[in-house]
């Protein structure tokens, strides 16, 4: 089975208002989706995955950058595992295989490449907003 199987990630278009948002969630409370949601930059996650890859590989030491971190968590790429330390950098809390997280940045990434793209609008008048709305983004999703 892969990473988003066994950790129960399932990738959805969520709608607020007219915004569409690109969201997931795992079933696995241990899941890096978690982490990996608050990567919205594809640069960095291109950049990511180069390095995972090179690590992989065997080419750990061909990684000019270890750090990993999102906005808000804290994490560098260790020679077979990613690791999450505490906000003083001091303790690690937890570690994920390579290949796991890096099998779920790229289906992160990949469907934050499929439209209805992130942040784009659902197209709804006023009149058909009720019942109208629902039958176009069932279209769109």
């Amino acid at each position: 089975m892969s990473a988003i199987e066994d950790q129960g990630i399932v990738f959805h278009n969520k709608i607020i208002g007219e915004i569409i948002y690109k969201t997931a969630k795992a079933d696995d409370p241990n899941s890096d989706i978690g982490f990996i949601v608050r990567y919205r930059d594809f640069n960095v996650m291109n950049e990511i995955i180069n390095d995972l890859t090179l690590a992989i590989n065997g080419n750990y030491n061909l990684i000019s950058d270890l750090e990993v971190s999102n906005d808000i968590d804290i994490a560098f790429i260790g020679e077979n595992q990613i690791e999450f330390y505490d906000q003083d950098v001091l303790n690690i809390l937890y570690t994920s295989p390579l290949t796991e997280f890096l099998e779920v940045l790229i289906a992160w990434r990949d469907f934050m490449l499929t439209p209805p793209l992130h942040g784009s609008k659902a197209r709804c008048n006023w009149y058909y907003r009720l019942v109208g709305c629902k039958i176009q983004l069932k279209q769109l999703l």
